[in-house]
């Protein structure tokens, strides 16, 4: 077996976090693969889903481009 090492120039290697939406546009910056949005629940909203068994719960990813945060 044979061991090469690729160097990945311009790699996204970054996790933002944020509190506030207008900070979540740190995706575009050079670096930032993703971005974490700490938001509180709306009111009620987290004993609703707890009340959900967990195999009724849906399974998701929601990928989106930085254009559409822009408004």
């Amino acid at each position: 077996m044979n061991l090469t090492r690729k160097i990945v120039e311009d790699a996204a290697i970054g996790v933002a976090v944020c509190d506030d939406l207008s900070q979540v546009i740190n995706l575009q910056k050079p670096g930032v693969a993703a971005t974490i949005w700490q938001r509180n629940l709306p009111e009620g909203l987290q004993s609703w889903i707890d009340s959900i068994p967990v195999n009724r719960l849906p399974s998701a990813r929601v990928l989106t481009k930085t254009t559409v945060l822009d408004s």
